[in-house]
């Protein structure tokens, strides 16, 4: 087998900007009721799939589901650092009716902010703002929040995000926005995607079949109760699976020349290997498959020693290059293998054999 692996590394990012505002009773949601407030806009990253769903807005826009925020999901909360972890300092209360969405899919949301510890301990400590969409938020425990959800985005309804920023409220005042900045956003969850090119003798492709993928998976990452941002916890090891997951077969079928599957963080041991099974029709109409492990290969074969776990914002793309030809003894599968984050960026060879 020849296969080409790359690694790309982007971000992807979610931008909070604050703005005045206020109660529920207030239509515009001012600040002038005194209340402690912000403003959320949420970037969910730039790359968009075929799929498309009900965005923030309840309408049919054409953003991709890899940008899906679905309605009343995001959450977000402060918390304060204590020698027993993160304790809860105040919940962040979005306005939901009041959310915009950008022309480049950014969603504005405005909130008021509860405290829960008393303020001026809230004013005086370095906290930690916590955000969510698409997925359950227990304030009091973030790292026990999961999710089952995978396979092709006809499947479920939206990948769950989370991101994290430590800020300084002290300049924190009633009736006014304040300013956190900007927060990255992880999803929760990697994608396997494997491309056909139109020029393979006449073949196509069929479906794509991942074996021994996680059932469920974690929202928060490692590293997610510590001082890192976001963006740090993504370039250093952002993996954190389930441990008491089962496992799953997840397919999707193809359309035009692609197929994409979604999972959660998966464990990828000899025993259970993660497996893409890919399957095509040659120009005969004879049915054919290939299987791929995610893995270091060494003269055609993987190296069950060096089988790289599914991670979180990942998408594991294999580019077919060659299908085994009937004419030439002992041809076999070829592929170009990137492990890429969500968005494109600049390609590094991690290895060639």
């Amino acid at each position: 087998m020849k296969r080409h692996i790359y690694n790309i590394f982007a971000l992807c990012s979610a931008v909070m900007a604050l703005a005045s505002c206020a109660g529920h009773d207030s239509p515009d949601h001012g600040g002038g009721d005194g209340l402690y407030s912000m403003t959320l806009t949420i970037d969910p990253g730039s790359l968009g799939t075929r799929g498309a769903r009900e965005f923030i807005t309840g309408e049919e826009d054409g953003v991709g589901f890899d940008r899906m925020i679905l309605t009343g999901s995001v959450n977000a909360a402060l918390y304060t650092y204590s020698g027993n972890g993160l304790e809860l300092a105040a919940r962040i209360e979005p306005y939901y009716d009041a959310a915009t969405v950008t022309p480049d899919g950014l969603v504005l949301l405005s909130g008021s902010i509860a405290p829960v510890i008393d303020i001026d301990r809230l004013k005086s400590e370095s906290v930690k703002l916590m955000v969510t969409a698409n997925s359950d938020f227990d304030f009091d425990s973030p790292e026990s929040m999961t999710f089952s959800k995978g396979g092709a985005f006809s499947d479920f309804d939206a990948i769950p995000m989370w991101g994290a920023k430590d800020i300084s409220l002290g300049s924190l005042t009633p009736g006014t926005a304040f300013d956190a900045g900007t927060v990255d956003m992880l999803r929760a969850m990697a994608a396997i995607e494997v491309l056909w090119p139109e020029d393979m003798r006449g073949s196509r492709l069929v479906s794509v079949r991942v074996d021994n993928a996680a059932e469920s998976g974690c929202v928060t990452p490692s590293g997610w109760n510590t001082h890192l941002n976001t963006s740090a916890i993504n370039n250093a090891d952002p993996f954190r699976h389930k441990a008491d997951t089962g496992l799953s077969t997840l397919s999707a079928e193809a359309a035009d020349g692609k197929a994409r599957i979604y999972l959660p963080e998966s464990l990828n041991v000899a025993e259970t290997p993660v497996a893409v099974n890919v399957n095509y029709v040659t120009a005969e109409g004879e049915p054919m498959s290939g299987r791929i492990l995610i893995a270091r290969y060494i003269d055609g074969k993987p190296d069950m020693t060096t089988l790289w776990n599914v991670r979180r914002n990942r998408i594991y793309r294999f580019n077919i290059v060659g299908i085994p030809s009937p004419d030439i003894p002992g041809a076999e599968f070829e592929w170009e293998f990137r492990i890429n984050d969500w968005i494109p960026g600049d390609d590094i060879l991690i290895e060639e054999d």
